[in-house]
């Protein structure tokens, strides 16, 4: 058998074994704050969807294609993480087909086991986010950049277009990056001498066409911002916020693994390295492009950070996930041009060590069982004329599991709130109900109004993924 006959074998295996391992991880139904948000967002006709992201961060993209495949799939929760899962594995099947045309299938095959091996897609394989959609179209946007510019055809243009402008939908971080990506472009039509006419007439036409098909949200956004700065939940940047980028880029945002982190860190140094070496020594096949792929992923990271710092703190760490395949690409092709061969296969056993720990470590927390406590004790102690009370928008979550009493908050809900969570303003709001127990995530919540001023007793405490869950039954008839 020819050696790129088993590179071909290997790729597939690959793409194979992540389709699978994070199919078991999409198996059940557990949901953090930000999953159950989109599962309550798709409940709402497409109209409320459109509304309600309008007083968000985010376009209704995501969430209508996600709704149309939640409906399809029978309604259940693992239908909206399978949908992560596809654009993941679709993603790869992009770096395999990509990756072998442009260098070769051995690149490729470097390319798709550091995917697999990066810890934060075990997060967000299955996170009920738009990540590994922005994943998939940013990745599928580079590489039909590169092979229009180099074929100079009008079909593989108005391919991109389209992808460049479902990349701009999914998020506006993949939004920021394809802005980028049109001044990174810029220069490569510009270089390629033999179609440069061509190419450049099809380049004002994409751009053109990109910005018109962006022109109805670009309102809203700008709309969003100021909303954002006003409502920011994440803190002032600080040097903590740095090292809380890196561990959301190279390890697990949930199991922090220092060792992990330190180990891609290391690795990543270490392909820079490897790169420059290529530049300057090796004759290397596209030399050029494996830094315009990092160039393209730090531009946006560069942007969020000091749009954080000098407008709002919108930015985190999760947002770079759809430019992190960028950069295993960056080191799959880095390190498959190495002819010492022992040096790549020692770097990728070792995060393929981490990236199984840190699997073990999501497998834990999607199949965790405080959800089934929450559950017994509502059976059992909640009765019929009985109510929530949620000192969060995030304890809204338990709304989705346990729907058969009514939830409150204190104040007034916001506009962004897709959940099914009652106003409380004043003790006549809640009408003939017997009993309150307020679901508890913060430390604190009795020290507050409307909590403070009633005797309450803790009945429930239990912990559920990443939260520790208090339920205090609050005894406020005599406010009635």
């Amino acid at each position: 058998m020819k050696k790129r006959d088993i590179y071909e074998i290997l790729c597939w295996g690959v793409i194979l074994v992540t389709a699978m391992a994070m199919a078991v991880l999409g198996s059940t139904e557990n949901l953090w704050y930000d999953e159950a948000y989109t599962v309550a967002m798709i409940q709402h006709p497409v109209r409320e969807i459109v509304e309600i992201t309008s007083y968000d961060v985010h376009s209704p993209f995501y969430y209508i294609l996600v709704k149309g495949f939640y409906l399809l799939c029978g309604q259940r929760i693992q239908a909206v993480k399978m949908f992560s899962v596809l654009f993941l594995v679709l993603f790869e099947v992009v770096i395999k087909y990509a990756v072998s045309a442009i260098w070769d299938k051995r690149a490729a095959l470097y390319s798709l086991l550091l995917v697999l091996a990066l810890p934060s897609v075990a997060v967000q394989a299955v996170n009920c986010r738009m990540y590994t959609m922005g994943l998939f179209f940013v990745g599928l946007s580079v590489a039909l950049s590169y092979f229009a510019v180099c074929k100079s055809e009008v079909r593989l243009w108005c391919l991109f277009t389209l992808s460049c402008v479902a990349a701009m939908y999914v998020h506006i971080f993949t939004m920021i990056s394809m802005f980028f990506l049109f001044l990174i472009l810029f220069v490569f039509v510009l270089c390629d001498r033999e179609h440069r006419r061509k190419n450049i007439m099809c380049y004002l036409g994409s751009g053109i066409v990109s910005s018109i098909a962006y022109l109805p949200w670009l309102r809203v956004i700008l709309r969003q911002f100021g909303t954002v700065k006003e409502t920011s939940m994440y803190a002032d940047i600080t040097e903590k916020s740095y090292v809380g980028y890196w561990v959301e880029w190279f390890s697990s945002e949930w199991h922090t693994g220092w060792r992990t982190l330190r180990a891609w860190q290391a690795a990543l140094l270490l392909a820079v390295v490897l790169y420059v070496v290529i530049i300057l020594f090796l004759k290397a096949k596209h030399k050029v492009l494996p830094g315009i792929l990092l160039l393209l992923a730090v531009l946006p990271t560069i942007f969020g950070i000091v749009f954080s710092l000098n407008v709002t703190t919108v930015y985190t760490g999760r947002y770079s996930f759809p430019l992190l395949g960028l950069i295993c690409v960056f080191m799959g092709v880095a390190f498959s041009s190495v002819r010492f061969k022992v040096l790549p296969i020692c770097v990728m056993a070792l995060l393929l060590a981490g990236g199984v720990k840190n699997y073990g470590e999501e497998y834990s927390r999607q199949t965790d069982k405080g959800m089934q406590e929450f559950l017994v004790f509502a059976k059992e102690t909640v009765g019929e004329k009985d109510a929530y009370m949620v000192d969060s928008i995030h304890a809204s979550l338990f709304l989705l599991y346990e729907g058969n009493h009514p939830y409150y908050m204190a104040g007034t809900v916001a506009d962004m709130n897709p959940f099914a969570v009652k106003d409380f303003v004043d003790w006549e709001d809640l009408g003939d109900v017997e009993h309150i127990y307020l679901l508890a995530l913060s430390e604190e919540p009795l020290n507050i109004w409307p909590f403070a001023d009633y005797p309450s007793r803790l009945v429930k405490e239990f912990d559920y993924m990443m939260y520790h869950v208090k339920i205090h039954e609050i005894d406020y008839m005599g406010g009635k």
